[in-house]
């Protein structure tokens, strides 16, 4: 529950992507070509905060399943982007009003008023 995680909306992903593959021509020219680039919102949030929106949004607790965490390889879960930092914009979507806009789109496709 403690365990930090950067939700990113889907569009405002996509957005990145596209900028960030328009812009790979002009960097990489005579370099490295290279790059590993996260695409993220910068703005981390621990699960059980994540699980508090979604339950504020949602009227409703949300069930969780806890299971024993399992020993393993220690793996880089960064979630900032070291690179073409300019690439992010501030203009992405709070995990409230994209959670808002998942739950739209739910009841739209489920014919829920």
């Amino acid at each position: 529950m403690e365990t930090t995680r950067d939700y990113i909306y889907t569009r405002d992903c996509a957005r990145m992507v596209v900028t960030a593959m328009e812009t790979v021509r002009t960097r990489i020219h005579g370099t490295d070509p290279h790059v590993r680039k996260i695409f993220s919102s910068g703005r981390p949030l621990r699960i059980d905060d994540l699980l508090k929106v979604a339950e504020h949004l949602f009227d409703r607790p949300v069930p969780v399943v806890h299971e024993k965490v399992v020993p393993g390889p220690n793996t880089d879960l960064s979630v900032e982007s070291r690179v073409w930092t300019d690439l992010e914009s501030s203009s992405l979507l709070s995990i409230e009003k994209g959670m808002r806009a998942v739950r739209a789109d739910l009841r739209y496709r489920l014919g829920i008023t």
